[in-house]
Order: C-alpha cells, then structure tokens, then sequence
C-alpha cells in the first residue's frame, strides 16, 4: 500500500490517495480524506446490495472499503472459514475491501471487562473474551484486507493516571503479541495493519503511546481511547479532543494513515481534517437514522461572501442545523423533498410528507428511505472536503458547515 499526500494545509490538514498493490485489490485507488462504509451486522444498515449500489452511483464503490468490528464476526468467523472465501464474498460484497475494527463505533462499549491478555466484545448473547491467539484466528478465518490490532481504548475523561497507563501498557502488549505470532498465519501476514494510539486525555501516556507504536511496523494508526464509543462522544468536551491531538500528531510519520472511529458532527470531522485525520467512518448517517432524521446541512462552498469568512474567524458558534426529525407531525403536508436538489433517489421520488407517514405507521421503507438519503448526503460531503482542499477553499466549506450558510433546508 502506498500513501500519496498531495496537498498539506497550514494547520495540517491532508489530501491525497492510497494506490493498494497487492492481491484482488491491486492498483485500486482510495481518495483521502476517506469515508468507510460502516456495517452493522455483515451490512450496511437498512440497505440492501443493489439499494446501496444506487446510493453510491456518484462514487466508485469499490473504493469504499466496509468496515466490519468484531462484535458482527466473533460468533460467525467458524461459518465464514468454511465458506473459505473470505467475509467479502460471504457478505455478498465480491471483492470489497473490509476492514476490520475492535468495536461497533455507533455502539456504547460496556467499560471495565478488557484484561491482561484481551478485550471484551459485546454481542446479543452477551459478552465474548477475546484474546490476541482467538483474535489472530478469527483474522485468519475472515480474511479482512485491514485489521485494526486489538486495544484497550477503554479510557474517558474521568480515568485516573494509573488507569490510562494500564490500558496504554496493555495495548503495547497486544500489538507486539500479534506482531510476534503474524508470521504463522498464512492470510493474515498479508494484510494490512493498523496500530492503536491510546492515552485517553493524559497528555504524557499519549506522547508515550504515539512514541511507542509508532515504532512498529504497521500502515497506519487508530486514533482512539475518548470516549467508549456510540453516543458516548457527546459526554466529551470536542475542544479537549483538539488539544489532546496538538500535543502528539507531529509524532505519527508523515506516510502513515490515520484513523478515528465513531459517530463524528460534521464540524468535528472538518475540524480533525484540520488536524490531519485521513479516515472516518459513516456510523453517524446511520445514528441519524435510527434517530427518525434526515440530513439537511448544506456543504455548497461556491457562493461563500466575504462577510462570512471574517465572521468565521471571530466566532466558535455553530449555527448549522444538521438534521430535522421527520416523525414530527409538521412535516405531515410537507411535499417538498429532504432537501431541495438533493440527487439521492429518496429525494428525487420522494416527500417529507411521505417519510413522515412511513415513520408514524412504522413501516420499515422510513429507515431505508432516509438510510438512501443519509448515507448519499454524507458522501457527498466527504467528496466537497476533497474537492474543497483540492482548490483552497476550506475555509469556505467550514463557513458553510459552521455558519449555517444555506436556510432553506428546514
């Protein structure tokens, strides 16, 4: 794999490409900032493969790789071995690339059960102890393409010193565990692999755990160890997040990837753009979702006045309003689209009025229709951040995002 950065920005930000070499993938080309393809469950939620095939119409879809979490394989990976093709084909996603993570990031992630030797996962029946030999061998049962080493990312804001230290201590040993055994594993030592950067907010264990892993041989790291996932993010203050990063990007080589899971505000994935993240996940489309919402903010960089680029620079306000809960009787005569010259087929077809009926009688077509338009909304939105980068004009975009430039949406 390699990790073209194209365009740095003042404060850090990084466009560029992953040109994939090797096996089925070869010479396949992902534009980053990227958007991973959350599943729930060996799929994207509510959407069938040809549904998604005509949410994604606007984008390669083969440069959207699936991100798988343990939870969703820890009970099937027996299943998956014998079908001997790897998750992909068993999923129906013939030569995707899947990726796979330690948690469900649109799930809260039960604290205190990770140990010595693993994690624990979470599953509906109950919970699941996974060590680094059964991890190992579940990666070789499912053949992911990218694999995120276990961790202990199991810190807040509130976690003692000694805590943070055990968990920075633990992930370590993980990531040397499995380096140690990757060779006897035949799938496995192909892949790519992803290291954890842990440390909650003790400034110190970060340093000490970016130091650290970033000494290991692996593609790329997991930004991780805020929040414990799902909702949860909302209990951190995003502004402690922020400097939390300044103190230990600088630490992480210039051709490596960085990842950070969970469900992220638009302004917050600009934001960590900004501080040099190249890869998020589309949990949030479907937390917006299962809330009854549709996607509504506008990302139109093109008719930005100066006026509001100086009133950007001299606020921290921000007035954009995301999503709108189409359950609420207002929208019941409403047979406007989600969003006017929205191109997602949901919106090309179909009215507020009609999702508000199909969410009030609590048919299952509400989901999937607002699934279609969430999900189409967000990647459009990754495309404008690249686009944007691509032509200096992101400050543009955060103006937009941030001030709320288009009101006609609600």
């Amino acid at each position: 794999m390699k990790i073209a950065i194209e365009n740095i920005g003042k404060l850090g930000s990084r466009l560029g490409h992953i040109t994939l070499e090797t096996g089925i993938h070869a010479d396949r080309v992902l534009q980053t900032p990227l958007c991973l393809l959350y599943t729930k469950s060996g799929c994207v939620p509510h959407l069938t493969y040809d549904v998604l095939q005509t949410v994604t119409e606007s984008h390669d879809l083969s440069a959207l790789p699936l991100q798988l979490n343990l939870s969703s394989v820890v009970e099937s990976h027996k299943a998956i071995k014998a079908f001997k093709k790897g998750v992909a084909s068993f999923m129906g996603f013939n030569n995707q690339l899947t990726y796979l993570t330690n948690h469900d990031p649109a799930t809260k992630v039960i604290s205190g059960y990770n140990g010595k030797q693993g994690i624990a996962v979470w599953t509906k029946k109950g919970k699941h102890f996974v060590d680094v030999s059964h991890f190992m061998e579940i990666c070789e049962s499912i053949q992911p393409d990218w694999i995120q080493i276990l961790s202990d990312n199991d810190t807040e804001a509130d976690s003692s010193n000694k805590s943070v230290n055990k968990k920075v201590n633990r992930s370590l040993q993980y990531l040397d565990d499995f380096l140690e055994n990757l060779n006897k594993f035949e799938n496995t030592k192909h892949c790519e692999l992803f290291a954890s950067i842990e440390g909650g907010f003790n400034i110190n264990e970060r340093i000490r755990s970016a130091k650290e892993t970033t000494t290991r041989p692996v593609a790329g790291f997991v930004i991780e160890g805020f929040h414990n996932e799902g909702t949860e993010i909302e209990k951190s203050k995003f502004e402690d997040i922020k400097n939390v990063l300044v103190e230990f990007m600088d630490l992480i080589p210039r051709d490596k990837l960085r990842i950070m899971h969970g469900i992220l505000l638009p302004h917050q994935i600009l934001h960590l753009v900004e501080k040099g993240i190249d890869i998020f996940d589309s949990s949030y489309p479907f937390y917006i979702t299962e809330k009854k919402c549709g996607l509504v903010f506008s990302f139109d960089y093109n008719h930005v006045e100066n006026d509001k680029l100086n009133q950007l620079k001299s606020t921290q306000d921000i007035n954009t309003i995301y999503e709108i809960d189409f359950s609420e009787k207002r929208f019941s005569d409403d047979f406007s689209p989600i969003v006017h010259n929205c191109q997602c087929i949901t919106c090309k077809n179909h009215t507020r009025a009609y999702i508000n009926h199909l969410l009030t009688t609590s048919e299952m077509l509400g989901s999937v229709l607002l699934m279609i338009h969430n999900l189409h909304h967000y990647l459009m939105f990754f495309q404008a951040i690249r686009n944007s980068m691509a032509l200096n004009k992101f400050t543009a975009l955060k103006t937009v995002v941030l001030l709320g430039h288009n009101d006609k949406v609600t």
